[in-house]
Formats: structure tokens, sequence, C-alpha cells
């Protein structure tokens, strides 16, 4: 049961990731808009005497998002996958393979929509998530 139950967190994660990348240009960048905003906002009450560029900070959200959302996948495929409990790093790998797959099928899922793009940089920031993911919770298991 509870591996099932862990199955449906992954899959429920997946879905939640092809949604984002499902919005087309201008949804996206509304979404990600707000969240620059609250962003620069935090940064502008820790350094107010700063002055901070929004689009280099968008940039940067957008791209951080992309390696936050991917290493809480890498987290719950390991737990999955039981990352650190079985033998060998054999588990480590099939645990990066599937986040490297899924990724690759979410950029090239982009493709199809309006305004947006499939960029092996994102899947590069994507599966360098996923792997800090996976080795967090492979060391996690392993010494604690």
């Amino acid at each position: 049961m509870k591996k099932h139950f862990k199955l449906v967190i992954v899959l429920l994660w997946m879905i939640l990731i092809y949604f984002f990348s499902q919005q087309n240009v201008n949804e996206s960048i509304r979404f990600s808009s707000v969240v620059t905003m609250l962003f620069t906002n935090i940064l502008e009450l820790l350094f107010p005497n700063s002055a901070f560029e929004q689009k280099y900070i968008h940039h940067i959200v957008r791209k951080l998002a992309h390696f936050t959302i991917y290493f809480i996948l890498g987290v719950l495929v390991s737990y999955l996958l039981n990352v650190g409990k079985r033998k060998g790093k054999k588990i480590v790998f099939v645990a990066g393979v599937c986040c490297l797959l899924f990724a690759i099928s979410d950029e090239t899922l982009q493709l199809f929509i309006y305004g947006r793009g499939a960029q092996v940089s994102d899947v590069l920031i994507d599966i360098s998530g996923a792997s800090l993911g996976i080795l967090y919770v492979y060391l996690k298991r392993k010494y604690f």
C-alpha cells in the first residue's frame, strides 16, 4: 500500500510539472512574473540600497523553478525506488534516468505549445535539480 501511495505522489508531481509546461507563453510569463515580483520585493527589503533589474530576476526565478521542481521530483522518485536502502548504486542510476527521460519529454512537449520551445539548457537544469534531490535522499538514508 505504501508503495502505491508513493507512486501516486510521483505521478501527481509529474502531472503538475506537465501542467506548468503546457501553459502558453502568456500564461507562463504571467505566473512567473508574479513570483518575480514577490522575489524582487523580498530582495529590496533585504538590500534596500540596491537596484534589481526585473528581467534578470525574472530569468533567475524561471531557472530556479526548473531546478526546484525537479529537485522535488528527484526526491520523490528516490523514495519510490528506495534509493539508499537497496544494494548498489544501480537504483540511483535508475532514478536519474527516470528523471532525465521525464525532463526530455517535458521539454519536447513544449515544442507544441504556443510561444514555447524546448531548450537543452532547461533539461540540464532539470537533471541537475533531480540529481541533487536523488543525492540528498541517498546520503540521508546512507548516513542518517
